[in-house]
């Protein structure tokens, strides 16, 4: 698993588990034996799952399931963890007019993102959404899903638990499915996925340019990469990939959705001090921010 010398003993250890809807890799490097880091990475897996059980749309048994249950009949107790999150959503539904809405789940069952858990619910919008001391309600009946802003989240999360025990890491480095945190990311070089359906399994190399990473590429046909305006209700066909440079995973992985539907990006990414590269379906990259 790892290499050791006289005056140090650094070790390395990749693992990867099925979590969030994709595969979850945690790499960790530091000078710690090979029992610490594998204590290391179950910490950082126990926090994922713990935030995919809570955060799922597909599980009945999760909090966000009781919530799009029965948020609209009465006032329903949320966890800090989730009142977070959603919270961020709003914020950023908000500065953009709506084109980021987490009620966009009743459209993503429609149109085979999501799994059909609930009949056909109201037409409405994250304006519909009230959040007062950790109890939530909808003005309709509508649903939420957090999708990737909670795998986004359930990252950062990951990397907070790992950062907080008295470990000094050489690199720690956390991936689900496209979203990415790095510990020393300066210097460090990616692989994105070539966004061309027809080049499945190339990839593109880039430079790491913050903490974290998330791409976002709509063409392809998966349920993971299916963006929806929730405006025009209309399915996003594009040809490129999105990847957003940012200080959190939460925010990265938004703001691909975003910059695909919002004109006005740059002010966005000025907001939020992101950077975004774009890479089109022959493959060439072209850094906009």
């Amino acid at each position: 698993m790892g290499t050791s010398t006289e005056k140090s003993m650094t070790n390395i250890i990749k693992r990867s588990k099925p979590l969030l809807g994709t595969f979850v890799e945690v790499s960790i490097l530091a000078d710690v034996n090979d029992d610490t880091l594998v204590k290391l990475s179950n910490l950082a897996f126990l926090e994922i799952e713990k935030i995919h059980k809570m955060m799922s749309f597909h599980n009945p048994d999760s909090e966000l399931s009781m919530i799009n249950s029965h948020a609209y009949k009465k006032n329903t107790v949320l966890s800090n963890q989730l009142e977070e999150v959603i919270q961020q959503a709003l914020e950023l539904s908000h500065i953009t007019n709506g084109l980021y809405d987490i009620t966009i789940a009743d459209e993503l069952m429609r149109q085979g993102g999501l799994p059909k858990q609930y009949p056909s619910s109201e037409a409405g919008s994250w304006r519909d959404i009230n959040i007062c001391n950790n109890h939530i309600t909808f003005e309709k009946d509508i649903k939420i899903d957090l999708g990737g802003i909670a795998k986004g989240y359930a990252v950062d999360r990951a990397m907070e638990i790992l950062q907080k025990q008295d470990i000094e890491y050489k690199q720690i480095s956390i991936n689900a499915g496209g979203d990415l945190r790095m510990l020393n990311w300066q210097g460090k070089m990616v692989y994105i996925r070539h966004p061309s359906p027809k080049k499945h399994g190339q990839f593109i190399e880039i430079p790491m340019k913050a903490p974290a990473l998330a791409t976002s590429a709509p063409n392809y046909t998966n349920k993971n990469s299916l963006i929806i305006n929730p405006i025009s209700k209309e399915k996003l066909k594009n040809r490129e990939s999105i990847s957003v440079f940012a200080d959190k995973c939460i925010l990265a992985d938004a703001l691909t959705k975003i910059f695909f539907l919002f004109s006005d990006f740059g002010t966005i990414a000025k907001l939020f001090d992101t950077s975004m590269v774009t890479i089109n379906e022959a493959g060439n990259l072209r850094q906009v921010l």
